[in-house]
């Protein structure tokens, strides 16, 4: 659900033990199970959908920029 990952992406970028389960979840090339265990059901193309939603709300240039790096990050997970 792009709701899901909206709140994902919100979360993710202030919670630093949500990313250490991303980086769990890369290693154990089952990323996506578990961040749905973990309350986040999302598809990568409602990723993508969700970080352009981001981007449009972002109040500066440097709040856009930090939300590129994420995706950048989770992408290369």
């Amino acid at each position: 659900m792009i709701r899901d990952a909206i709140n994902f992406i919100s979360n993710a970028t202030v919670d630093k033990q949500l990313r250490f389960l991303c980086y769990k979840g890369s290693e154990e090339a089952n990323l996506l199970e578990l961040l749905s265990l973990a309350g986040y059901t999302f598809t990568l193309s409602e990723f993508d959908d969700a970080i352009v939603q981001h981007l449009f709300i972002c109040k500066d240039e440097d709040e856009a920029d930090n939300i590129k790096q994420f995706q950048l990050w989770f992408k290369q997970l």
